[in-house]
């Protein structure tokens, strides 16, 4: 390990109960300030400096949401370190700051309207078909909106590195072996072209990593035949490839490919996470679903059904707001 990381990063890193992209955003965020701080030792910075690394934050980060993910990776430092206790002034400071931020976004999510920087990025589901369908077939823009565009419920960012094992029969043996295996998130794509393909996850950031789930769904008929499209087009053993060297993503990487491509396609600043709000915005408008159906579509996208809620956006004909789906 460099000696130059701080010691909070380097415990952080070593979590091995948190997944990697909770510790690699933690360390990201801490790293932020440490830097603001003249990268004084973290831990100094945090239990002397409270109050300065409150307003700093406010004075740098305009978006609530922003502010409280910040503080929430203030707060893993103080549990995973076992601090809360020995530090407890400056943790009660940045508890108090969390709790408000937090009720603000509570408060505010029941209103079921976007933010400014979250409208200024949205694509609606009707104009994401419209995008995706017009994309050269086996593309990979094509194969990235089929993914998050509607064709099964979008999960978020975990198929990064996602592997792709065809099998060379249909023994159901085999695929019940692959299933078995500690294994990369990955799609199995059976023998018989006629079948659709199996995606199975075992990285995924609501996984319980206490009590882990596998989490598995068929892909469907069209959403094989874009993914087999894409692999005649392009063989490969992963969903998707870095084009500069040709292998698997990381995690924040692939969320940097995806907003440049959603970018060039949808000119818009636009994410994963705000194609999940197109979907859901639309299904639950659109869809007539029954209870049963949203406990299900929640189940399908890895969440709750208070996220799901959340996640739609409701536009006021009244207020001017544009329509999502206009």
């Amino acid at each position: 390990m460099d000696k130059t990381v701080d010691p909070v990063m380097t415990h952080i890193l070593k979590a091995d109960h948190l997944s990697e992209e909770t510790r690699t955003g933690y360390c990201k965020r801490l790293a932020l300030i440490s830097s603001a701080a003249g990268n004084k030792p973290l831990i100094q910075v945090l239990t002397m400096h409270p109050t300065k690394v409150l307003d700093w934050i406010v004075q740098s980060y305009a978006e609530v949401g922003t502010q409280r993910t910040m503080i929430v990776a203030i707060l893993a430092v103080y549990k995973l370190l076992d601090l809360k206790r020995k530090e407890q002034t400056s943790y009660d400071l940045f508890l108090e700051q969390y709790d408000k931020l937090d009720a603000v976004l509570r408060d505010r999510a029941k209103d079921n309207v976007p933010t400014d920087r979250q409208r200024a990025g949205f694509v609606s589901y009707v104009e994401l078909q419209q995008v995706r369908k017009r994309l050269p077939v086996g593309s990979k823009e094509r194969l990235l909106l089929s993914f998050y565009g509607g064709l099964i419920p979008p999960l978020r960012n975990d198929l990064h590195a996602c592997a792709i094992h065809m099998l060379k029969c249909d023994d159901d043996a085999a695929r019940q072996a692959l299933l078995k295996q500690i294994t990369p998130n990955e799609i199995l794509l059976p023998y018989d072209r006629s079948t659709p393909g199996v995606l199975i996850l075992r990285e995924f950031k609501t996984q319980d990593r206490m009590n882990p789930k596998l989490y598995s769904r068929s892909l469907g008929n069209e959403l094989t035949a874009e993914l087999r499209a894409s692999l005649l087009h392009h063989p490969r053993d992963y969903v998707f490839l870095e084009n500069s060297t040709g292998r698997p993503y990381t995690h924040s990487g692939f969320a940097m490919y995806a907003r440049r491509t959603l970018l060039r396609l949808f000119e818009r600043p636009c994410t994963l996470t705000l194609l999940r709000h197109s979907y859901i915005s639309h299904m639950l408008a659109y869809g007539q679903l029954s209870i049963r159906d949203r406990e299900q579509l929640a189940r399908q996208m890895c969440h709750s059904t208070q996220t799901q809620a959340q996640y739609q956006w409701i536009s006021p004909k009244a207020s001017g707001f544009p329509q999502l789906d206009s």
